[in-house]
């Protein structure tokens, strides 16, 4: 989860979200397992085994010899399948009371849902023409809600547009990184470490630079844990891995400046991507929370927006078709991707009750 400008948070909403020690499927985090859990859980396309112990490394997280003994566990599970060689996720549902996906269960005709690769030609990914009709009719319902709700909330909508004047900031990069890392798989996260000074201040890129080299990740891990973001020594990996690719680069500046020189939204986003601990969801955030233009018309698909798909009966088996359904309905509602995006995380209680 991230923070996205909230509006009117409350600190009880914020510190009641729970603090996970396992992966959503069950894995016990920071380990080589739960490592495959979240490349799996991140994943747009279906990977092979290779593909996914690549994924691991790249991102820095603990590694494992073999994948295949714990694809298997997670395929008995019901979590993922396999064709033609590559793994991806299947039914993402919760199971009740548990805050984790459900095994594969029989899926009735009426619910949408996105099987897999073999989908992709179909419109958003559905399975069938009864199951095209019931998208239809949960994107109304939404259009209906999201609709009058932003009438309702243009002006809070508007002033979080303002961000845009952070894209000026030196330290751009950086300083929305470590929001992301801060906030990954739990949004108080941002008080420990964005909120904080004195945590904040000893992780800055200068400060780093100004470390001898064989310190920098143990002050890293030190304000990760004194923080309480969840994975501290996963997140202080990042960080470090973070500052290495920009200092390679040329420093700040130059990193900002090759960022913005990429053309168009997906090359942004493929750049971002290359960062350590950066994948669909805050490669799209980042530039999503400066309000920059070739992100106005994105989704940052997080728990918050998965919860609203579980309202309306659809599971997608990818990054790619559950925001191109998000975008259609922004597009049919007469918002831009960013404001329904806002709008969802934002008020998502009244959303809810509304649907």
């Amino acid at each position: 989860m991230r923070r996205r400008n909230r509006i009117r948070s409350t600190a009880a909403e914020v510190e009641g979200e729970s603090v996970a020690t396992t992966t959503p499927w069950g894995t016990e985090d920071n380990t080589g397992s739960a490592s495959i859990d979240w490349v799996l859980l991140d994943a747009t396309h279906p990977l092979t085994g290779r593909e996914i112990l690549d994924a691991v490394r790249r991102r820095g997280l603990p590694e494992r010899r073999d994948a295949n003994p714990h694809l298997s566990i997670l395929k008995r599970k019901g979590y993922i399948t396999n064709a033609g060689g590559k793994w991806y996720r299947i039914n993402l549902k919760s199971s009740a009371g548990t805050g984790r996906p459900a095994p594969i269960t029989h899926t009735p005709s009426s619910q949408a849902v996105v099987t897999g690769p073999a989908d992709a030609d179909k419109p958003l990914g559905v399975e069938s023409l009864a199951a095209r009709t019931d998208i239809a009719v949960a994107q109304a319902r939404l259009i209906s809600v999201v609709r009058q709700l932003a009438a309702e909330k243009r002006v809070e909508l508007d002033r979080h547009k303002e961000n845009h004047a952070d894209i000026a900031r030196p330290d751009f990069l950086w300083h929305y990184l470590l929001q992301s890392f801060a906030t990954m798989g739990r949004s108080a996260g941002w008080h420990g470490l964005i909120g904080n000074p004195t945590n904040y201040n000893r992780v800055t890129y200068s400060a780093l630079e100004a470390l001898p080299a064989a310190d920098r990740l143990r002050v890293a891990q030190e304000v990760c844990r004194a923080a309480k973001v969840r994975m501290p020594d996963i997140k202080a990996g990042y960080i470090l891995g973070c500052f290495e690719r920009i200092r390679g680069i040329g420093g700040l500046e130059a990193a900002k400046a090759r960022l913005l020189a990429q053309h168009g939204r997906e090359a942004k986003i493929q750049w971002l991507k290359a960062m350590p601990g950066i994948g669909d969801k805050y490669a799209r955030n980042i530039m999503m929370d400066v309000y920059h233009e070739d992100f106005r018309d994105s989704i940052a698909v997080d728990a918050r927006i998965k919860s609203v798909s579980e309202t309306l009966g659809l599971v997608f088996a990818s990054y790619s078709a559950h925001e191109a359904f998000y975008l259609d309905v922004a597009r049919q509602a007469g918002l831009n991707g960013w404001e329904l995006d806002r709008l969802l995380y934002n008020f998502l209680g009244e959303v809810q009750s509304r649907l």
